[in-house]
């Protein structure tokens, strides 16, 4: 994942890769993700998907970096950064946004200054 680098250091949560997590998270730091959550996650700082990472509900975040697959609507606060393989089966909101032409969005798209969370 090019645009983010994940600190050992950094204060924040991360999921494993063969972790699933079954109900909503919450959070003031970053979350890393390598697995899957079955809920909706609310991360009030920087939202990391790698690439077979999976998340069945919706999302709101600050920032999110996704290489995954989010399988619900998503608010994000600042920027959002869709990369090669990511896919949002839902709608997007975001104020900023980089996307590479392989990602996908599949209901819809809304850019608007300012996200009230």
């Amino acid at each position: 994942m090019e645009s983010y680098n994940w600190d050992v250091n950094n204060k924040g949560s991360r999921v494993l890769k063969d972790t699933v997590v079954n109900g909503n998270i919450r959070s003031e730091n970053s979350i890393y993700l390598e697995g899957r959550v079955s809920g909706d996650i609310h991360c009030k700082s920087d939202l990391i998907l790698a690439e077979g990472a999976e998340v069945d509900g919706d999302v709101y975040c600050d920032n999110l970096y996704i290489s995954g697959v989010i399988k619900g609507n998503v608010e994000v606060v600042h920027k959002a950064f869709l990369e090669e393989h990511a896919v949002i089966k839902g709608h997007l909101i975001t104020s900023c946004l980089k996307l590479y032409t392989s990602s996908v969005i599949e209901k819809g798209l809304r850019l608007q200054d300012k996200i009230n969370k």
